[in-house]
């Protein structure tokens, strides 16, 4: 990776250097779904006549850069004024309002609100965010029901009226509210119709580049078949092209399908697949006996993804996938829900992590964008609490850390910040309004210090290249050196002198010299290998001091850090060297059989 001319270059170094400070919430706690939870609060909020928390809300959402919070409200709008209805024998409310937060400016975005005739009418599904939060995709019933159908499906008291009616499925950006309907894109001949099926399973998922969106439909003439079943279907924005994915070679369906997950750039797909075993439980999973379906893009195949230790046939009850797409997770009846296995399926390795509470069950499981922690909520099977603890799993260190008491959990790719919904009150927020509502936990046990060196690839070189600085980072995601895009690796160092303790040392940034060296970046923290590095004509030296770490004495790393290891492509006879910076010891099979060379233990990153 290069930039074009030294002046640019120089330019975003002293761009970097300028905004290497972290920014951290001030408060440990915040009730988003409050009007008091920010002040103070945008004109936009307070044209709704919002003095009063948005009802019961649910199904919050982070963006991967901690940006931007989605979650879903039953406020209705009426003439300018925000009511709200109550989950109760009185009254159900079977639309919802799709919010937006946006973290950076404090303000409080309504998306789709239900019923008015001129907004969408969201419904009873989650909404899901990419990377940066510049876009949401959801569903919606808009323009599909009559007047009297909304009316109908708004007042009716539980659920005797079948308001199932096809929705549609929007991508939008939801500062500018500018929505972009893919059903007519997708409404093809060969479709009779296309919609996404029963609300609890209709949640579409996108990329985190927000390139491909996944989501299960129902349909009864697609390839000559007059049976309805609910196929899979992954969507290229770009290309505006679909394909099924949960279909054998010879288009058979492997049976209803749905609920499915998505890997950061959309290259491998999860979803699960009814099947005809019957396992009692009580009380009974949100999906019990699914086998769980992996469709690799690359590939262009279905992979059996759910297996035990043994590598036999599993049903997964909760699952996800990594966000390189490598590793998926899944709580089974295998181990009576109280373990989750985690399964490396190019290689068909499986290991199983055991729950951190005895007598609790597994309920959600959620891949961090950051592939380094999994989320997952533990319900008690002696206590009768509505509310199920957060867990945060560390795969480095083995480690199980609580986090918070609700469900639905959602968290940033830093690990920093933590959306839930709970029932719980919290008076010392002024919450005590008995209803479920959205919080905003940010991590105060971490170095504050601490910067994420984050990691890029280029499928083209088959280089990777490393970051700390927030000016680069933002060049390299916007394009501005190229086809690079982040592996959602990165670990943890100090950007500047300052904020770096006594024992940390700096790192030389070294890059192939124009003409003679590789296309390559290479680093550093040893001194001795710094100097002889600058005698060699194939390198330039960028800068001594890249970030800062911690050195490995010999070769083991201190407490409370992780050892940095790294790999060399071997390829220097062919200026084409490339070093490789990761946490992770084990070698992935693409890059073992691509002739990448093990070199050990470099650099010791703190947690």
């Amino acid at each position: 990776m290069r930039f074009t001319n030294g002046f640019l270059t120089a330019f975003l170094w002293f761009l970097c250097a300028s905004f290497s400070g972290l920014l951290h919430a001030t408060q440990n706690l915040l009730w988003i779904t409050s009007d008091n939870a920010y002040a103070p609060l945008s004109d936009e909020w307070n044209t709704l006549g919002l003095t009063a928390p948005p009802g019961s809300s649910k199904q919050p959402i982070i963006s991967a850069d901690g940006t931007t919070l989605a979650f879903v409200s039953n406020a209705i709008h009426y003439n300018g004024e925000v009511r709200f209805t109550v989950d109760s024998s009185e009254r159900v409310s079977l639309f919802d309002s799709l919010f937006v937060v946006d973290l950076k400016k404090d303000n409080h975005i309504i998306v789709a609100e239900s019923p008015t005739e001129d907004r969408l009418s969201y419904r009873n599904s989650s909404p899901d965010l990419p990377r940066h939060g510049d876009n949401l995709v959801f569903t919606s019933t808009a323009n599909q029901l009559s007047d009297t159908d909304q009316d109908r499906c708004e007042l009716i008291i539980g659920t005797s009226y079948d308001c199932d009616e096809p929705r549609d499925i929007y991508l939008t950006n939801p500062t500018l509210q500018e929505h972009t309907n893919l059903s007519p894109i997708l409404d093809l001949d060969s479709w009779e119709s296309l919609y996404a099926g029963h609300p609890a399973e209709s949640t579409p998922a996108i990329s985190l580049d927000a390139k491909s969106i996944v989501f299960h439909t129902e349909n009864g003439q697609l390839a000559g078949l007059e049976n309805k079943i609910d196929d899979i279907v992954l969507y290229d924005v770009n290309e505006e092209r679909w394909q099924i994915i949960s279909r054998t070679d010879e288009g058979q369906s492997l049976g209803s399908s749905f609920n499915p997950k998505i890997s950061s750039y959309g290259e491998q797909v999860l979803f699960a697949s009814k099947s005809d075993a019957t396992i009692p439980i009580y009380p009974p999973p949100p999906y019990s006996g699914d086998e769980l379906y992996l469709f690799d893009r690359k590939l262009n195949r279905l992979i059996y993804a759910a297996v035990n230790e043994n590598n036999a046939p599993i049903q997964a009850v909760s699952y996800d996938i990594s966000p390189q797409g490598e590793h998926v997770i899944y709580s089974s009846y295998d181990c009576q829900l109280t373990c989750f296995f985690i399964h490396h399926w190019p290689s068909n390795s499986v290991i199983r992590i055991d729950a951190i509470k005895e007598d609790h069950l597994i309920d959600e499981l959620v891949f961090a964008p950051d592939n380094r922690h999994i989320l997952y909520t533990l319900a008690s099977v002696t206590d009768d609490k509505e509310e199920s603890d957060i867990i945060l799993y560390d795969r480095l260190t083995d480690q199980h850390q609580q986090l918070a008491t609700g469900s639905s959990p959602s968290i940033d790719d830093r690990a920093l910040q933590l959306a839930f919904s709970s029932r719980a009150d919290h008076p010392e927020l002024g919450d005590q309004n008995g209803v479920e509502d959205i919080f905003l936990l940010t991590r105060n046990d971490i170095d504050p210090d601490g910067s994420l060196i984050s990691e890029y690839y280029h499928e083209g070189l088959n280089h990777y290249f490393l970051t700390g600085f927030p000016g680069e980072k933002r060049f390299v995601d916007q394009g501005g050196a190229g086809k690079w895009r982040r592996t959602e690796l990165s670990f943890k160092a100090w950007l500047t002198a300052e904020t770096a303790p006594l024992e940390a040392v700096p790192v030389c940034r070294f890059y192939g010299t124009r003409g003679v060296g590789p296309n390559s970046h290479f680093y550093t923290a040893h001194a001795k290998e710094c100097e002889a590095v600058q005698k060699d004509p194939g390198w330039t030296l960028e800068t001594t001091t890249a970030f800062y770490i911690l050195q490995p004495v010999t070769g083991k790393c201190p407490d409370n850090t992780d050892p940095v290891f790294r790999y060399y492509n071997g390829r220097a006879k062919y200026k084409d060297s490339n070093h490789r910076y990761t946490l992770y010891p084990e070698i992935p099979p693409d890059m073992e059989n691509s002739g990448w060379i093990y070199e050990g233990i470099v650099m010791c990153a703190p947690r």
